[in-house]
């Protein structure tokens, strides 16, 4: 496996993380359920597929480096913050 980017799925991070660390299915249950808790809704909608039509692209072609430099992110990160 790739180590370039994380995992989409947060389903599937949670089997990996299981793996890696020698968990049970019962404990990654039990993890998965206490991140359900916490956000107060169901894995599912971690999902990419369920969360991407929710989010409104704000940049367009800036790329992973060019966005930290562009006037207008940084102008509006700072309203975001301020």
């Amino acid at each position: 496996m790739s180590s370039c980017a994380p995992l989409a799925s947060p389903h599937e991070y949670t089997r990996l993380f299981a793996q890696v660390f020698g968990l049970s299915e019962r404990t990654r249950a039990a993890m998965q359920n206490r991140f359900e808790a916490r956000e107060g809704i169901l894995m599912p909608q971690f999902e990419p597929q369920a969360v991407g039509p929710r989010i409104s692209q704000a940049t367009q072609d800036l790329g992973h480096r060019r966005i930290l430099k562009d006037s207008a992110v940084l102008q509006e990160v700072g309203a975001f913050l301020a």
